[in-house]
């Protein structure tokens, strides 16, 4: 095979009402639970179609397709996302689609040499090496059998070398390939695994394509990873992490498939032994799906244990000899009579992503989503991401890719649309995802500089006016710079702040993002201000910090918080707990919590509160002293603690949410 050359990658005015700023500061320290959360309810678009909050609008990626469909992809370090799909599994075809989910290489094919010759040509896949090349490979039969070739992209997905044929033209079958890259301490090698039939049955088989010190490329040499045993070894998955590879595949051997794994931390020229994933119980396991992080490596599959199929998870520990579980199997899906199945799955250090098509309604399958925030323990509830057949429309939703840059997730999948499947595509809104100071921090230095990090590049013109700071009873004036601004789009994700004066000590800060700034397609972050007030419209995104005291000693009362926040009286037991702790070993005496309405007015004491060193959990009832309910609305409370010979004040702020504004 010809060697190829390696090119390298390139590439206002406010208000002095008292109460709006006080309400401001209220709203900021209670709804700051975690950057951009999304409000619960669902929209509807003017088509009356479903889009969850959070998420974009859906994008059609092909056109004039016949039936496109096994969307695969990747984000490059831009945060941009690389498509590619099978057309009537005749040809294959790539699209770019920026972090803001605008277009930016419409499709094209690459099946150059074999264009509408009526051969299949499907199942792609796509990895990225170090350099930032492109990298696409897929099933091919235009010789007569199945073969895998690939193509490759030096120029960000602008131009394609035109298609090679991979594996060796042996008159065995070589189908449903997968790859991955590898770029820790290593030079940008490229790993692509599939199933091959040279042996009499299917066995799972793995090539390292690398670079050579004068920048030519490798195609190395096949090694086969499943043992020849006289079982079917089918539908490979492999991801790369850092020194690890990680090779899952269907297997046989059990006379039904089971899912089965390896791991090499040697460049993958040897492999551990095999290790199940899935139970052994007699029900087929399939399709595995892998991505890892640095907590662990997660496996998800389709499984028919339950007698349909249902999407399970699991999360391995990065180790050669031993296999750790840390989270053992656990079902994503809703477990009723319907299907789920393809599922996909990526995540970052901080959070898991998982999407799968669901024919939850009985009728038309859907895209559905979850995604857990502590490395698999728990995950959110599912979220349909699609939504058509509920609002009647005769479509379906299939095969989807989720992927993620920068805290940004991308889902593209297979949509039926008017009698034929084309690719679409969406992701999530811009979002906050840094911030100095820490959001909800106490200690901040009075000199300050106040810094934001947006997820997605901000058109800069929106930011300009749409960012102000408020303290207690004031408006901060100061100056905002743009840190990484890109003079050829007009865009900038991270800004900083600069007040005119120091602030004061010991006091609250709120930053709001008004609902004007919009990244540089148009679109807005999502809005943590529920129900909007006095000029704050539920469009603005708020979020606060404390500065330290100039005088007086750290307090000894820390770790304020009370939880729920907001609370009702629907829960069991209704209201809510106060959390503090007191770190001395002087002695303490009483604790008073004392509840007020925003005019002051005192509305409930709790005497004899809980006082011992280290935590402490005070039990309200969210009654005021003549046993009422409050009414819908911000409250202030202070916790009075006497410890030695001072006593020490915290003071925080919450909401009281009736049922009916509960979604």
């Amino acid at each position: 095979m010809n060697a190829l050359s390696h090119k390298s990658y390139e590439e206002r005015v406010f208000s002095d009402n008292i109460k709006y700023l006080a309400v401001a500061l209220v709203i900021a320290a209670l709804l700051f639970a975690g950057f951009g959360t999304a409000r619960a309810e669902t929209q509807l678009n003017v088509q009356t179609k479903a889009y969850p909050p959070g998420w974009s609008s859906d994008l059609a990626v092909s056109y004039k397709a016949i039936n496109a469909y096994h969307p695969e992809g990747w984000t490059d370090m831009k945060g941009n996302v690389h498509l590619v799909w099978d057309d009537n599994e005749d040809d294959i075809y790539y699209a770019q689609v920026d972090e803001s989910g605008a277009m930016v290489v419409s499709q094209k094919p690459l099946t150059q040499l074999s264009y509408k010759d009526g051969k299949k040509s499907n199942y792609p896949s796509m990895a990225s090496d170090r350099y930032g090349d492109l990298w696409v490979f897929w099933q091919d039969n235009r010789s007569g059998i199945f073969e895998i070739y690939f193509t490759r992209s030096t120029d960000n997905g602008r131009t394609w070398a035109q298609e090679q044929r991979l594996t060796a033209e042996d008159g065995m079958q070589s189908q449903h390939p997968r790859a991955s890259a590898k770029f820790y301490g290593e030079s940008g090698r490229v790993y692509v695994t599939w199933q091959d039939r040279r042996g009499g049955n299917f066995e799972t088989f793995v090539r390292m394509i690398s670079y050579t010190n004068s920048g030519t490329v490798d195609f190395g040499y096949d090694n086969q990873v499943t043992p020849t045993d006289g079982w079917e070894s089918t539908r490979p998955d492999i991801h790369c992490y850092k020194d690890w590879i990680y090779i899952a595949w269907n297997d046989l051997r059990n006379g039904v498939n089971e899912i089965y794994f390896k791991k090499s931390n040697d460049m993958g020229n040897t492999f551990s032994a095999e290790i199940p994933i899935s139970d052994n119980d007699g029900f087929p396991s399939e399709r595995p799906r892998l991505w890892a992080n640095q907590t662990g490596l997660s496996i998800v599959w389709h499984d028919l244990r339950e007698n349909n199929f249902e999407v399970y998870y699991k999360m391995l520990e990065h180790n050669l000899i031993t296999t750790k579980t840390l989270v053992n199997n656990k079902r994503l899906s809703k477990k009723d009579i319907y299907d789920s199945m393809n599922p996909s799955v990526t995540c970052d250090d901080k959070t898991i992503y998982v999407a799968w098509e669901d024919a939850a309604d009985g009728e038309k399958k859907e895209i559905y989503y979850s995604s857990s925030p502590d490395q698999g323990k728990t995950f959110t509830a599912t979220v349909i991401l699609t939504g058509y057949a509920s609002f009647g429309f005769s479509e379906s939703s299939e095969y989807p890719k989720i992927m993620t840059h920068n805290q940004n997730v991308h889902v593209a999948w297979a949509r039926k649309y008017s009698n034929n499947y084309d690719i679409f595509y969406k992701g999530t809104l811009v979002k906050l995802i840094a911030t100095t100071p820490t959001a909800n921090s106490t200690t901040a230095a009075v000199n300050t500089d106040i810094i934001m990090e947006f997820s997605k590049m901000m058109n800069a013109a929106t930011l300009q006016n749409a960012i102000t700071v408020l303290g207690e009873q004031e408006l901060v004036a100061g100056v905002l710079s743009f840190l990484n601004f890109d003079s050829a789009t007009g865009t900038v994700s991270r800004v900083k702040f600069t007040p005119s004066k120091p602030l004061a000590a010991s006091r609250t800060y709120t930053v709001r993002v008004a609902g004007t700034a919009k990244d540089k397609t148009g679109n807005a972050m999502v809005g943590n201000v529920m129900g909007g007030f006095d000029g704050i419209g539920e469009n603005d995104f708020i979020w606060s910090f404390g500065t330290g005291s100039a005088s007086r000693p750290k307090s000894l009362l820390r770790n304020i918080v009370n939880s729920p926040n907001p609370f009702n009286y629907i829960t069991n037991p209704p209201g809510t707990y106060f959390n503090y702790s007191i770190d001395t070993e002087q002695t303490i005496g009483e604790v008073v919590i004392k509840i007020y309405s925003m005019s002051g007015r005192l509305i409930r004491t709790l005497d004899m509160a809980s006082s011992m060193k280290g935590l402490n959990q005070q039990y309200w009832d969210g009654l005021d002293e003549s046993g009422n309910r409050l009414a819908n609305g911000v409250y202030l409370y202070k916790i009075h603690a006497d410890i030695g010979s001072d006593e020490f004040v915290a003071r925080g702020k919450m909401i009281v949410m009736h049922e009916r504004n509960l979604n």
